[in-house]
């Protein structure tokens, strides 16, 4: 005789749900992490974009653009001569 109900098939069932419910999760929370990554690389290239602006307005000097990009003054110089380019 068959039983109505197979306890391993509804556990399994449940089981499964669970599985594809955490990779679900999982997919999200690995989504979320690569958009804030992207959205922190934005605000950092636009501030140097601004920094770089201020440059060349001479309305900054390269010692504080150093200091608020956290780069060496050599570096500051090679972004700005970068930046000088594309911007003509």
């Amino acid at each position: 005789m068959f039983p109505l109900c197979d306890k391993r098939s509804t556990k399994s069932k449940h089981r499964e749900g669970r599985q594809s419910e955490q990779a679900t999760n999982n997919e999200l929370a690995s989504k979320d992490q690569m958009l804030k990554a992207s959205i922190k690389r934005l605000l950092k290239e636009l501030t140097r974009l601004d920094i770089m602006k201020m440059l060349a307005g001479k309305s900054m000097h390269q010692t504080e653009a150093t200091q608020q990009l956290g780069t060496s003054v050599r570096q500051v110089n090679r972004k700005f001569r970068d930046y000088r380019v594309i911007a003509d």
